[in-house]
């Protein structure tokens, strides 16, 4: 374990999450540029970025500055051990809990590189109807993904097709996906599919580190990385939905005959004319999955007939909504009388209904879908209606905030929000920091919804992503409060993250130089002390999306 940096992290009682890492002997130093391709693993991680659980205020510029100064990169891989990680609680449906982590920016971005390297290995040869986080089925290439939103819209399609040939729907996914992953079963399956040598030792030691945080086992959540290592650890499960599916009467485009399975991560679709050859396949899925230590999730696993088969897929398909909202807008371009573009439309109004009846259970998907076309086509006749609700909702808090910053008024934003910090409802920081979000940087908010973020900055055990959100709009909205709490934030910080949030925040509102640099003094933020010097000391651009300014 590393010597701490001038800055003592965690009062008594607060997570201590301390870098681990050291040296490796020379003779096991290699020079990773020539093994890794750094370039591919930065954009891989900023197109992964916009979806994070922890939505960095400055969109991680260290990615683009290693790109400059890939040494501090080959340092760390020649490194044994992790940093220092965050630990953030994320709301799921009916209140549960993902068990998430932020990484070192170092680590992140060798994880990335590592896994990039031998996806080819991994996936390369991936079964088609496993869909996301996989290379691109026609001409697999090492770290080369396919778009996420093109294997969703091949998904969608495919479940559609298959619930107008079949019957019989069986609905499963994995408990906790991710967290349930044994470390060391993974390792073991790695070390059996891929090379030995440095590259995979280091990958082994990264996993192994991670896994060594309290509360927080299995693999890291919300990561690309991650994603490729699931899906490849997930391949067994393919193997006996595809040995329980049944060919399409109809081949397709492409020549083959589709078969009635899908996955998109741990979420399986399996269909079929005979319920009970389902539930036999149910139990084969079970017994599968428990023999890689996880657990199929019969609180989520059901067996559809008839037209609750169809009705399903649709829910995922969503295609009419986007084709009534298509024809709305084209006939209100017309240059007709109203009374002649009158058109009785009620998709997008029915899944809002749906989203505020179902509030603590409903889907992520569906709330971000409903939010993002009230948002592209302006239709916002039912905002407060979610908004009267979003209390309830915490899983859902950044798709609803994009919503809210554009759609309800100011004054009555910062009522409802300050009211939500102080309910019981607000049992998640992550969910505070996500609401927060839609109090845009560039407009100054009154006076109580200032003091409550200097309030919350002032303390340097919060939850990273509300630390974050309260340090950088702070900066823009009081500098002088804002310096005057980061000062107070230091003292109790309980990560290296926690002290590059304040570095940044405290440039912003004019801290001096020689304070911000005893603030990074230490080994652990090496990085964030580089990245500043190259920029002479000014913060970085806040990203837009963070910023709210619309």
């Amino acid at each position: 374990m590393t010597s701490g940096s001038s800055v003592r992290y965690a009062r008594a009682g607060a997570p201590r999450t301390r870098s681990m890492f050291k040296p490796v002997a020379k003779s096991r130093s290699l020079d990773w540029t020539k093994i890794l391709d750094i370039p591919r693993a930065v954009g891989n991680l900023e197109r992964e970025a916009s979806g994070d659980w922890h939505r960095d205020p400055w969109g991680w510029p260290e990615n683009r500055y290693l790109l400059k100064k890939p040494e501090l990169m080959v340092d760390r891989l020649n490194e044994d051990g992790v940093g220092a990680v965050a630990i953030v609680d994320v709301p799921k449906e009916n209140f549960a809990a993902r068990p998430a982590v932020v990484l070192d920016p170092l680590d992140r971005l060798s994880y990335m590189a590592l896994v990039d390297h031998f996806s080819k290995a991994l996936i390369g040869d991936m079964a088609t109807h496993a869909y996301g986080w996989r290379l691109s089925v026609e001409d697999p290439a090492s770290g080369q993904y396919a778009r996420n939103g093109d294997e969703w819209e091949r998904f969608r399609r495919h479940l559609a097709n298959a619930a107008d040939e079949y019957e019989g729907l069986l609905l499963s996914d994995i408990v906790s996906c991710f967290a349930s992953i044994p470390v060391h079963h993974m390792n073991d399956m790695l070390e059996q599919t891929l090379p030995q040598g440095r590259p995979l030792d280091r990958l082994l030691n990264l996993l192994d580190g991670w896994d060594k945080t309290p509360g927080r086992r299995g693999l890291p959540q919300r990561s690309s990385a991650s994603a490729v290592l699931a899906n490849a650890y997930m391949r067994d499960l393919d193997l006996v939905l595809q040995a329980n599916s049944k060919a399409f009467s109809k081949s397709s485009r492409s020549g083959g005959r589709p078969r009635s399975w899908a996955r998109w991560m741990d979420d399986m679709w399996l269909f079929g004319d005979d319920v009970a050859k389902l539930r036999h396949a149910q139990v084969e899925l079970q017994n599968e999955a428990a023999s890689l230590g996880l657990n199929l999730n019969s609180s989520k696993t059901e067996l559809l007939e008839g037209e609750d088969v169809l009705e399903r897929a649709l829910e995922i398909e969503h295609s009419a909504i986007d084709q009534e909202l298509d024809i709305e807008m084209l006939i209100g371009q017309l240059k007709a009388p109203r009374k002649k573009r009158t058109l009785e439309m009620h998709g997008l109004s029915d899944l809002i209904s749906r989203i505020i009846h179902d509030r603590e259970s409903a889907s992520r998907t569906n709330v971000r879908f409903a939010t993002t076309r009230m948002r592209t086509y302006k239709k916002f006749e039912r905002a407060s209606e979610l908004l009267d609700v979003a209390n309830r909702m915490p899983h859902c808090a950044d798709h609803l905030a994009r919503l809210f910053r554009v759609s309800v008024g100011v004054s009555d934003y910062q009522d409802w929000f300050l009211h939500y910090t102080k309910s019981p409802w607000a049992s998640y920081e992550w969910a505070i920091a996500n609401f927060g979000t839609a109090l845009a940087s560039s407009r100054r908010p009154r006076k109580a919804t200032r003091e409550y973020f200097a309030e919350v900055l002032a303390d340097g055990r919060r939850s990273l992503p509300l630390f974050a959100l309260a340090a950088q709009r702070l900066s823009g909205w009081d500098s002088d409060e804002c310096r005057l709490a980061l000062r107070e934030a230091v003292k109790s910080a309980t990560t290296p993250h926690h002290l590059r949030i304040a570095a940044f925040a405290g440039l912003a509102s004019g801290e001096r130089r020689s304070t911000v640099r005893g603030w990074l003094a230490g080994p652990e933020n090496r990085l964030t002390t580089e990245l500043l010097e190259s920029l002479s000391f000014r913060a970085p651009r806040t990203s837009h999306d963070f910023a709210g300014d619309e």
